[in-house]
Formats: structure tokens, C-alpha cells, sequence
């Protein structure tokens, strides 16, 4: 969950809140998966979004666990 996430869930806006947020995290991880799967590698998935490699690379990290 994202900082933004957790302070929300902890203050009690809205368990439904955290769950859209864990929801988009899950989301954001297999779009990740994806495109290095359509790209072939971690480097060339970053440049398509837009995002570091090791951003990318700890987004199919965390998916592992």
C-alpha cells in the first residue's frame, strides 16, 4: 500500500478505500510482469512505463513473495 493508503486506512476513511488501493498496487505489479513479458526484458518494460528498472524490477520482485 502506498503512504497515502495506509494513513487512510489507520485514520478510518474507509475500509473500501484501502482495499481500492491495495487493488491498484496489485495492478500496478502485473502491468509491470507484463510488459517485461512483451518487451523481453526489464530495461525496455521501464522505458515503456515510464518507470526506473529497479522499479520495475522490484514490482515482479514483490509479485514472487
Amino acid at each position: 500500500m502506498t503512504l497515502k493508503c495506509r494513513i487512510q486506512a489507520i485514520l478510518g476513511e474507509g475500509q473500501s478505500n484501502a482495499y481500492r488501493c491495495a487493488a491498484v498496487l496489485s495492478l500496478s505489479k502485473i502491468l509491470a510482469l507484463n510488459a517485461v513479458y512483451e518487451t523481453g526484458s526489464f530495461s525496455a518494460a521501464a522505458r515503456q512505463l515510464a518507470m526506473s528498472q529497479s522499479a520495475v524490477n522490484q514490482q515482479v520482485r514483490d509479485m514472487e513473495r
